[in-house]
């Protein structure tokens, strides 16, 4: 998914722009997108009109058929109504209202990133606690390798700045390297 930014020129919304690893949508005011590949790391293509009905670049290089699902890597994530509220607590009894019931006795699991969107989400959680008792299991999980050690040092000091336990995970080592030397970096597709 990618999060869709606003293009603004002369203090007027002409469009949004997403982008993610391999590919760039462009879109108007008026719905119509157009979509890019990117080649290089200055050099993309646009390849809108290529796209199949389900947004899916189909190549016959020779050696075999590929594809690139361009417009699913690029979809939206579902934007709901907001409301803008003046503090957190206003906040939470907003959501104690609508989820209370749901909530009450439950255990709420909060995958963590450590991200700013993550700390959000735990602060608005924590206050929703002070209106509905709900158990808060707050998940870290480290992936060796590919994330910095100051990840896992940032979650555990704001685990203790907070007075939380934080369940911190990490996937073997031994088992990532293997799996790196492998299949090499992470990429879309796999």
């Amino acid at each position: 998914m990618t999060e869709l930014y606003p293009v603004v020129e002369r203090g007027e919304l002409r469009g949004v722009v997403g982008s993610g690893g391999d590919a760039t949508k462009i879109c108007s005011v008026d719905g119509s997108c157009r979509y890019y590949l990117w080649v290089s790391r200055s050099r993309a293509l646009d390849v809108t009109g290529l796209l199949n009905r389900r947004g899916i670049l189909e190549v016959d290089a020779g050696r075999g058929r590929g594809f690139a699902p361009v417009r699913p890597w690029l979809s939206s994530p579902p934007y709901v109504h907001a409301r803008a509220v003046p503090d957190l607590d206003e906040y939470a009894r907003m959501l104690a209202g609508m989820v209370g019931r749901e909530l009450r006795g439950r255990t709420v699991l909060l995958g963590f990133s450590g991200g700013k969107d993550s700390v959000a989400a735990l602060l608005a959680l924590l206050k929703l606690q002070e209106y509905i008792d709900f158990r808060l299991h707050v998940m870290f999980i480290h992936i060796p390798f590919l994330e910095s050690p100051r990840n896992v040092e940032f979650v555990e000091k704001l685990a203790s700045r907070l007075g939380i336990t934080v369940d911190v995970r990490s996937a073997p080592r031994r088992d990532m390297k293997s799996l790196l030397k492998w299949r090499g970096m992470p990429r879309r597709g796999y």
